[in-house]
């Protein structure tokens, strides 16, 4: 069944993030049961924890502080994530996540 609230576009996001990323996404039928898989190449290295603690600090500290961010997800744990990491890696309490009531979609 389909939310009521939904904009029926997250799997339109999906493949597109997913293709900007150079991944190979699916969407496959079996029976009842449909399933969305993604691959993607990635190449791993040895990283010390410390080095990689370093090059995130690093990385933040490019991002501005306290921008404006406003989101929009139809699901309720998606909200709850989106504000959680945002509020935590972003580096703003400016945050503000849409999508809980019909009226925030148009």
């Amino acid at each position: 069944a389909t939310s009521p609230m939904s904009d029926q576009i997250g799997l339109q996001h999906s493949f597109l993030a997913a293709e900007t990323h150079g991944m190979d996404v699916k969407l496959i039928q079996r029976g009842q049961d449909v399933v969305f898989s993604g691959e993607i190449e990635v190449n791993t290295v040895a990283v010390a924890r410390a080095s990689a603690d370093e090059q995130r600090d690093r990385d933040l500290a490019l991002f501005p502080r306290d921008l404006h961010i406003c989101c929009i997800d139809d699901s309720a744990p998606a909200r709850r994530l989106l504000h959680f990491n945002i509020t935590k890696w972003g580096r703003t309490d400016n945050v503000h996540i849409y999508g809980q009531e019909p009226s925030e979609a148009d």
